[in-house]
């Protein structure tokens, strides 16, 4: 439905030469595109967050002790994920 929309768009409205005008219809263009072809690809997961970003795995590498150390100087609540049930 939205490509016969911009097929019909740009019979009506091809020849003009403006270039805003011919940067809107490139937006526009891709934004068709991109609603068109949406997907679901972030599925969030309880576990699989805690063991990328947890605290137990921040403690286990010095770079995740220097992330440690940053929350804590900069007063963040909580310097890692909370805990999951």
């Amino acid at each position: 439905m939205s490509g016969n929309y911009f097929r019909n768009f740009l019979k009506d409205n091809f020849f003009r030469k403006d270039p805003h005008y011919c940067l809107s219809l490139v937006f526009f263009a891709t934004l068709l595109y991109s609603c068109s072809t949406m997907s679901f690809t972030y599925n969030p997961k309880k576990r699989k967050r805690a063991k990328s970003h947890g605290f137990l795995v921040r403690k286990r590498t010095p770079a995740g002790k220097r992330v440690l150390k940053r929350r804590r100087q900069k007063g963040r609540k909580n310097v890692s994920i909370k805990k999951t049930k």
